[in-house]
């Protein structure tokens, strides 16, 4: 084959990792989330430098200069690993405890390819690479790709249960849906299944080579590029975490995870916190076997006097702040609100704003919409357009036209 095809292989891939390289050194240096940033950064450096190896192959590289075998440059233990402790962090705001026994793997890995790097000369790598590699080779490869597709698939968890815990605990929320992160984990799920499917062939197919496995690492280069894009996105923003919500329990995120629905994970919320008379004696005034009748009353109860508070006007407001204004504790709150009334905290907070909207529209407020919304609750035109779609129906302004042109409310 002529050396042309191969160095253009090379230059192909070779761009792909520079950028990769590149993105990484950005993140290191944005501001807002650190420790996230450099999480993400290690996993993009990690994929950059899995494309080394065979820009150099491709390039000649190795047979000129065959010392460079055992060059560490592959890390496949490390991704999987990188992604799930950057979610975590993302969305808790600190390492889990433990968090280096994900990483040894790698990191023994590593160091085994080093010191061979490092202390054996040609010949000896020579041997290791004709009697060793054939067996060890598969393993760690297949151990990468599985391990990547199962810490995707518990990164996928987390970026699920934060978006429930947002749901239970914040009203306005819509600026962290991390439309971005679902993308990122996807495409990285993508990948893990798509490395599975090589490692299958080259075992139970047929021996791949350089060139057989080019496809793989064409879609990492590219893989390379859509990571940076999807992780600058998040890049400069601090994401709310449970404790900044007021949440006692710091591990919150943590039960709703292992949880099987969101009703464990308002039962973890305030194990120290007490509720009051009265409302124990809704909760258990007909039994355990009306407990669902209980909830809903408990839950009526408190929407009536939110809405004569008119305590959904606060953009800031949260679940630990809905239940200290309403004498009681989150866990009654949550529960009252899941089971009680069957919505989230969000859904219940933005659907009286909504409410509050469409009947100033309804009495011929002329003002902005915006600042119809902003007066009702609402921080962002994101959220007040979601909720008035999801809640009232159409948008904001089609509401509007159609109040003006039949003078009453859509719908009676």
């Amino acid at each position: 084959m002529s050396p042309l095809v191969p160095n253009s292989y090379s230059y192909t891939l070779g761009v792909g990792a520079l950028n990769g390289f590149i993105v990484a050194i950005l993140l290191l240096r944005a501001r807002g989330q650190r420790l996230a940033n450099r999480l993400l950064a290690g996993l993009v450096a990690v994929v950059a430098l899995r494309l080394v190896p065979y820009i150099l192959g491709y390039a000649g590289f190795y047979d000129a200069y065959p010392w460079l075998s055992f060059a560490p440059f592959d890390h496949p233990l490390a991704v999987g690993p990188l992604l799930w402790l950057y979610v975590v962090v993302l969305t808790e705001g600190v390492l889990p405890r433990g968090w280096r026994w994900h990483l040894l793997p790698a990191a023994v890995h590593a160091a085994l390819w080093s010191a061979v790097f490092i202390v054996a000369s040609v010949p000896q790598k020579t041997a290791i690479s004709d009697e060793l590699l054939p067996f060890i080779t598969p393993v760690i490869a297949f151990g990468g790709s599985a391990g990547f597709g199962w810490y995707t698939l518990l990164a996928f968890r987390r970026y699920e249960a934060y978006q429930r815990y947002l749901d239970d605990n914040l009203s306005s929320r819509e600026e962290y849906r991390l439309g971005w992160l679902r993308a990122l984990i996807v495409l990285l799920g993508v990948t893990a299944v798509v490395m599975t499917a090589f490692v299958l062939a080259e075992w139970f197919v047929a021996p791949l080579d350089y060139f057989d496995e080019y496809p793989l690492y064409l879609w990492l280069a590219i893989l390379c590029y859509a990571v940076g894009l999807l992780a600058w996105r998040g890049s400069a923003t601090v994401y709310p975490v449970p404790g900044d919500t007021g949440a006692k329990d710091a591990g919150l995120l943590r039960e709703i995870v292992r949880a099987d629905d969101r009703q464990g994970a308002a039962d973890g919320d305030a194990n120290n916190e007490t509720s009051s008379a009265d409302e124990r004696s809704i909760a258990l005034s007909e039994g355990s076997t009306r407990a669902e009748m209980d909830w809903q009353v408990l839950g009526e109860r408190y929407a009536a006097e939110v809405r004569a508070g008119e305590w959904w006007r606060d953009t800031t407001l949260t679940l630990p702040v809905l239940a200290r204004k309403l004498g009681s504790n989150t866990t009654y709150l949550s529960r009252a609100l899941n089971t009680g009334l069957d919505t989230t905290f969000n859904g219940f907070v933005n659907r009286l704003r909504a409410e509050a909207v469409a009947e100033r529209l309804r009495k011929g407020d002329d003002r902005e919409l915006l600042d119809i919304a902003r007066e009702s609750g609402f921080n962002s035109k994101a959220s007040f357009q979601r909720a008035f779609r999801e809640h009232v129906g159409g948008t904001p302004g089609e509401y509007r036209r159609r109040v003006r042109e039949d003078g009453m409310a859509p719908g009676g």
